[in-house]
């Protein structure tokens, strides 16, 4: 008895600390149900201690009778809990565990009032045992119509697992597994009771075998992870994607659709079984591209507005021409899309603006503002490398600094607007005049300054005469009948120098010797003297105007 006795307590025990481990699991399926399987375990196991622990009959009888809530509700609640668990839904009907409870009570109340109906017990035996009274209980109808129910519950639940656990991953087959031994060891022990009349200490011997049930849950529960990590359906993740999915056979008729998939404009009201009704630019993407397996497309449906992604891929298993289609709403992400194409479009035009102000801002810095030339600023910036690379490679160059003549008397006879508009013309004849590697420059008010690469003194005079003839016969149309003419000076590299600054002092030493000979004409450093030199101290050279 006291062997008995502290089997019953270890039983309870086991099966408090299971209900503790899934109060623990908030949102795990099945868990109301499974929690409530255990509480009825645990009025089960009280009643049968209550049965070995009375003395007489009557005692053992009235035990028995209130055993019924608990050994009803126990498998009904087990099968609720293992169907939700299975099928991953994280709460089971409340109506259904109020029935469950309400059935189990009203077994109990047939249990209590069998002695008017005898449809639970139609009679009672006694037998004297070494450790006591042994009540041997003789079943009515109604006993068999309430264990059928209870074993097709326990059944049910049972085939369910075995099914959910052949497609389930290795840790939930493993779940439930551990939960199906769990469950049948008990009802092993009650079925050897019904069919043999095997009992322990007198009693039905199903509350024993909780104790097997605590240890395999405990280990469940701590090794597998029992409602720490729940299992969820395929059927609940295709409910709760919220892309439209499709599954189609090679003929176009829908085998299978989702929640979103059915609120497409145009779907029809039972699709299952029927071609697909669905929008019409759907049906026309379906039916362009015959592939299974294609690359993403994108189509704009009209009824809602709305754009998708379509995605068709062959469903594995199923034959070759069925298929499952994807359709994701895209509509949001193409208005980001555009709006960053826009802003890029717009960003693009800003940094082109800001290239072409850069690239004016640039000219500003390099050009005359009036003429158009490059300014002197640009000229100190590059003629020194330019005249350094030819000096390197042993080319030659000339400089050639050019005044034009009564600039002055122009401005103050004629007016600035007069003087400006000599400046520009000029500067055209120089510019129109130029070849690809010539350089122009504005040098100073009426002053200027031209490179000329790989070119000796004759061309250089020559070029220059050039310059002089259009000037001279240049029409000037705020000053009609006014004529400009102009005074050079060339320097030639190597003879005149090497460096930038050597040429500019040569040409403007030559310029000077134009000027004072008279002006309109072009004098060339270093000719028709014997002592002229690049150093400060020199002879002037001779006037070679005629030769222009």
């Amino acid at each position: 008895m006291v062997v008995a006795i502290a089997l019953l307590i270890v039983s309870l025990a086991a099966t408090a600390w299971s209900v503790q481990c899934i109060r623990r699991s908030e949102s795990a399926p099945g868990r109301t149900a499974f929690g409530l399987a255990l509480l009825s375990n645990i009025w089960w196991v009280s009643t049968t201690m209550a049965q070995i622990l009375s003395p007489s009959v009557e005692g053992k009888i009235l035990a028995s009778e209130i055993a019924w809530f608990g050994n009803t509700s126990a498998p009904l609640f087990w099968c609720i809990s293992l169907h939700a668990y299975v099928s991953g839904r994280a709460k089971e009907s409340a109506a259904v565990l109020v029935g469950v409870a309400l059935f189990a009570f009203c077994a109990m109340v047939a249990a209590l009032t069998n002695d008017y109906h005898h449809g639970i017990y139609s009679h009672f035996g006694v037998v004297e045992k070494s450790y006591g009274v042994q009540v041997i209980y003789y079943h009515g109808w109604l006993f068999w119509t309430i264990i059928a129910i209870a074993y097709m519950a326990l059944i049910s639940g049972v085939l369910v697992s075995l099914w959910a656990a052949r497609y389930a991953s290795s840790l939930h087959r493993r779940q439930f597994i551990g939960l199906l031994i769990a469950v049948t060891l008990p009802w092993v022990f009650n079925a050897l009771w019904i069919s043999t009349g095997f009992t322990i200490w007198g009693v039905d011997p199903e509350p024993f075998g909780f104790i097997a049930t605590g240890a395999i849950l405990g280990f469940v529960f701590g090794h597998d992870r029992l409602f720490a990590v729940a299992p969820i359906a395929d059927a609940v993740l295709f409910e709760a994607i919220p892309d439209a999915v499709l599954a189609i056979d090679g003929l176009g008729r829908v085998l299978e659709l989702n929640p979103a998939a059915r609120a497409l404009p145009g779907m029809a009201k039972e699709p299952i079984g029927g071609l697909l009704a669905g929008p019409a630019e759907l049906v026309e993407s379906l039916r362009l591209s015959a592939a299974v397996d294609m690359a993403a497309q994108e189509f704009t449906v009209a009824a809602n507005g709305k754009s998708y992604e379509l995605i068709r891929r062959k469903l594995p298993g199923r034959g070759t021409a069925n298929s499952l289609v994807i359709l994701r709403d895209v509509t949001d992400s193409l208005a980001v899309r555009e709006e960053l194409i826009a802003k890029s479009a717009e960003l693009q035009k800003r940094l082109d603006e800001n290239e072409e102000l850069q690239r004016q801002l640039r000219h500003l810095a390099d050009h005359d503002h009036m003429t158009g030339l490059f300014n002197r600023g640009f000229a100190q910036r590059v003629l020194p490398n330019l005249i350094a690379a030819r000096s390197a490679a042993g080319r030659t160059a000339a400089v050639v600094l050019i005044d034009l003549d009564h600039f002055k008397i122009v401005n103050d006879q004629h007016g600035h607007h007069v003087g400006d508009d000599v400046l520009r013309i000029f500067a055209d004849i120089l510019r129109s005049r130029s070849n690809e590697d010539e350089l122009a420059f504005r040098y100073g008010g009426e002053e200027f300054l031209v490179f000329l690469p790989d070119i000796g003194a004759e061309a250089a005079v020559r070029r220059c005469a050039e310059w002089r003839e259009r000037l001279r016969n240049a029409r000037i149309p705020s000053a009609p009948g006014l004529t400009a003419a102009f005074s050079a000076g060339i320097a030639v590299m190597p003879d005149a120098g090497r460096v930038k600054e050597q040429l500019v002092r040569a040409a403007d030493v030559a310029l000077y010797r134009a000027k004072i000979s008279g002006r309109d004409r072009v004098v060339v450093w270093g000719e028709h003297t014997g002592t002229m030199t690049n150093s400060g101290s020199e002879n002037w050279p001779a006037d070679v105007s005629g030769a222009a």
